[in-house]
């Protein structure tokens, strides 16, 4: 992210992805995703595996300001909740405090009454009711990551590839073909 976004200080690359146990719930375990974490996919996928029964994302969208921004990072995080088919709960000091079911649904979201609910001030309670994966219910993407993508755009690739071929080919035969015609008259 360091590359991409300049970010005041520094920045290190964590050593491990930990998951934590919910107290009381046999075992089951969420992860944490902070800041921008929501928005790879490839890194949530990593974290994704059976007893697994929620993800977590705590951010500060401040640095956005008051655009639309906020949302188009709630809308990244609603994605990895359809990929894992998990449901977070977004914690934002600045940005969208929020519930997502496992479909990508906003069952909650955080406002103060005021006109701006990026910068709405206040604590909400909502119940969720996680539920555990198990490897049955692990998704094709959490399962496999991005080959079929890879794999679909080398056959686009291909495909366009050979279009061109053929295009090149049919338009030299019509400029021969021309220049034959051309020839006999």
């Amino acid at each position: 992210m360091a590359r991409m976004v300049p970010v005041p200080g520094s920045l290190a690359r964590g050593r491990s992805r930990e998951l934590f146990r919910m107290p009381g719930a046999d075992g089951l375990q969420f992860a944490v995703l902070i800041c921008f974490e929501d928005t790879l996919s490839h890194h949530v996928r990593k974290y994704v595996r059976p007893a697994l029964g929620l993800l977590v994302n705590i951010t500060n969208d401040g640095w956005f300001k008051r655009t639309a921004a906020p949302w188009q990072h709630l809308s990244a995080a609603r994605l990895r909740t359809v990929e894992t088919r998990l449901p977070m709960v977004r914690s934002a000091n600045t940005g969208v405090s929020c519930l997502i079911d496992r479909t990508g649904r906003l069952l909650h979201v955080f406002r103060d009454g005021g006109e701006d609910d990026t910068f709405a001030a206040g604590t909400a309670a909502w119940e969720l009711i996680p539920s555990r994966l198990d490897a049955a219910g692990l998704t094709f993407y959490t399962r496999h990551g991005d080959w079929f993508a890879a794999a679909a755009s080398a056959v686009a690739l291909l495909a366009a590839g050979w279009g061109a071929i053929v295009h090149c080919r049919a338009r030299g035969r019509e400029r021969g073909a021309r220049r034959g015609g051309e020839a006999e008259t």
